[in-house]
């Protein structure tokens, strides 16, 4: 449509039509202009599907199970954490009813409590790890094959990445606790990581069975920052229950019925590293195909003349 500085890719995923926005830059600002140009360019479209990497909690809060890396997150609920008042002792969230994101949708609602029953869950992660097996699959996406368990690593919440070694560095400029080398570079201990339980199987390098990746629902926490502080992600786990933290959710969600799905490539703390960034995009992608063979429109609306009036697919970086 004229006026329209989105740039789109239109296809099909199993039974739906889909068009895919292709974001120009990260974060909440860029989804809100991206959703909103969309709604006037293909009205008609049924839901938002916002795909790609996010940083996790290292224990889900509700349901206590591990996160790791490579492992799918799908929205409940998202809030919005950046938006409140800036007090001289510090930043208060508002959290009132009419400065909040509303609700799902009924239908979306219905649809994620369907999934989360345990048959429906299992029939979605074994839907999953019949894609990643697939010969075409591995074959499509040769560049993001599992990384192995070697390398994810948390490390305790009070244990911050900084360099700590005693030579000069020109990643830091003057700022050692800001500094974006490696945990290798920079010297984090190996004595201060958290055994991750999940990695009870043989590493492989491939993309594997043994290393599908789990599918969690849970709530996301949504920013225009990246969340890079232990703490306070454990606050946010804590009292608001967040199992994810992304920059897209919040922009498309107020547009479009929304959904969010994303794959951890880090724990939301100072240690980022960009070794899980290809791999999680790609099993976010793979459980979107999973998620749209559950999705179903009502059969009044499949009568109307749009071509576009399935979901739509927005992707982060």
């Amino acid at each position: 449509m004229e006026g329209d500085p989105n740039a789109y890719s239109t296809g099909v995923i199993g039974k739906h039509n889909v068009v895919l926005v292709h974001m120009a830059g990260m974060g909440s600002t860029n989804a809100s202009a991206v959703a909103a140009h969309l709604r006037h360019s293909f009205p008609h479209i049924q839901l938002a599907v916002v795909v790609g990497i996010c940083g996790v909690a290292p224990i889900h809060p509700e349901t206590k199970e591990e996160i790791v890396f490579g492992d799918v997150v799908i929205s409940t609920s998202v809030i919005q954490y950046d938006f409140g008042r800036r007090y001289p002792n510090g930043f208060q969230r508002k959290k009132e009813i009419e400065d909040s994101l509303g609700r799902a949708s009924p239908q979306v609602r219905s649809l994620i409590r369907m999934l989360q029953t345990r048959p429906n869950h299992a029939r979605l992660m074994t839907n999953l790890t019949t894609i990643l097996r697939s010969k075409s699959f591995q074959e499509t996406v040769p560049d993001a094959k599992y990384p192995g368990s070697s390398q994810d690593k948390l490390y305790e919440a009070s244990y911050i990445h900084r360099h700590r070694l005693g030579v000069d560095c020109d990643q830091c400029s003057g700022d050692r606790d800001n500094c974006s080398k490696s945990c290798e570079e920079v010297g984090c201990e190996r004595a201060r990581l958290v055994r991750r339980h999940r990695y009870s199987l043989p590493e492989t390098p491939s993309l594997h069975p043994d290393h599908a990746p789990f599918i969690h629902f849970g709530k996301f926490g949504s920013a225009n920052t990246v969340m890079k502080s232990a703490t306070d992600r454990d606050q946010m786990v804590t009292t608001d229950l967040v199992a994810a933290f992304e920059m897209e959710g919040a922009g498309v969600w107020d547009q479009h019925p929304t959904v969010v799905i994303k794959a951890a490539c880090d724990y939301a703390d100072s240690h980022k590293s960009k070794k899980w960034q290809a791999h999680a995009a790609t099993m976010a992608a793979a459980c979107l195909k999973v998620f749209l063979n559950e999705w179903s429109i009502p059969d009044q609306l499949m009568n109307r003349g749009n071509a576009f009036r399935h979901p739509v697919r927005a992707v982060s970086d």
